[in-house]
C-alpha cells in the first residue's frame, strides 16, 4: 500500500465526485454488514484508513456500531480516529513487513479501495495473502476499471485504454503520481478474482454509480490453504 495517497483531491468536480462516492461507499457499508451479519461478538479489521478526514473518508468508522469491535489499520498516521471513535483501535503499519496481526485473529477484515493502490499484480497478489491470513472472512472493495470516470483523476474514458497508455497520457498532463504502477493499477471484475488464491471462493457483486458499474466488491471466507505464512507488503 502506498503511504500516501491523495485520493481525496481537489477539483472543479470535487464536490459532485465527494457525493457520489458518499452514496457508493453507503452501499458498500451496507452491503457489508447485510452479506457478513455481523453482531457484537464479531472482531473486524478495517485494513487501509486513511489519515485525511474528508466526508468520504473512512466510511466504515463513522458507521459502525460497535467501536470497541473494531480495529483500523494503515501506513498513514489516522490516529484521531481512536479519538473521534471511542473504542476503536488504530494501528499503524509499516511498509514492506507482513500485517501486524495473529494468522486469523479477526472475524472480518474490511479494505475498501486500497488494493488498487498496492502496485504490481505480484503486489496486489501478496496484499491478498495477508489479508487472508489475518482474518476468518473477507470483504474488499476496489473502483471498477470499466467506470467511465476515473476517480483518482477526475478523468473521463482515458483509463480505458491500456494501462500503459493511460499511464503514458496521465504523464503527459502532469498526473506523475498516478501514472506510477506502484500508485494506482486498476482492476476489472475478472481481474480481481484473478488475485485470490485458487483455494478461494470469492463471491462478487458490482455497486452502481449513475446507472454504471462504479465499484467491484468480492467477499468470502479465507481458508487454512489460503493463506501464505505471511507475505510481505509492498
Amino acid at each position: 500500500m502506498s503511504e500516501n495517497v491523495p485520493y481525496y483531491r481537489k477539483s472543479i468536480f470535487s464536490n459532485a465526485a465527494t457525493n457520489l462516492t458518499i452514496t457508493a461507499r453507503q452501499s458498500m457499508v451496507d452491503l457489508f454488514f447485510n452479506v457478513c451479519r455481523l453482531d457484537e461478538s464479531h472482531t473486524v479489521l478495517d485494513l487501509g484508513v486513511t489519515s485525511e478526514r474528508d466526508p468520504s473518508a473512512n466510511y466504515l468508522e463513522k458507521n459502525f456500531p460497535f467501536p470497541h469491535r473494531l480495529t483500523c489499520a494503515g501506513m498513514q498516521d489516522a490516529g484521531w480516529l481512536a479519538d473521534s471513535y471511542p473504542g476503536i483501535k488504530f494501528v499503524l503499519l509499516e511498509p514492506g513487513k507482513p500485517l501486524p496481526f495473529k494468522d486469523q485473529e479477526f472475524d472480518f477484515v474490511y479494505s475498501n479501495a486500497v488494493v488498487e493502490h498496492v502496485g504490481s499484480k505480484e503486489d496486489q497478489v501478496a496484499f491478498i495473502g495477508e489479508l487472508l491470513r489475518v482474518s476468518k472472512n473477507f470483504f474488499l472493495t476496489t473502483p471498477n476499471r470499466w467506470f467511465p470516470v476515473e476517480m483518482h483523476t477526475h478523468i473521463p474514458l482515458l483509463h480505458l485504454f491500456p494501462q500503459k497508455i493511460f499511464r503514458y497520457f496521465l504523464k503527459l498532463k502532469g498526473e506523475k503520481f498516478y501514472a506510477q504502477e506502484k500508485n494506482l493499477n486498476l482492476l476489472t471484475r475478472r481481474d480481481v478474482k484473478r488475485i485470490f488464491p485458487v483455494t478461494v471462493k470469492v463471491n462478487s457483486r458490482y455497486i452502481y454509480t449513475l446507472g454504471f458499474p462504479s465499484n467491484i466488491v468480492v467477499y468470502g471466507e479465507s481458508t487454512p490453504l489460503a493463506t501464505n505464512g505471511g507475505m510481505k507488503l509492498p
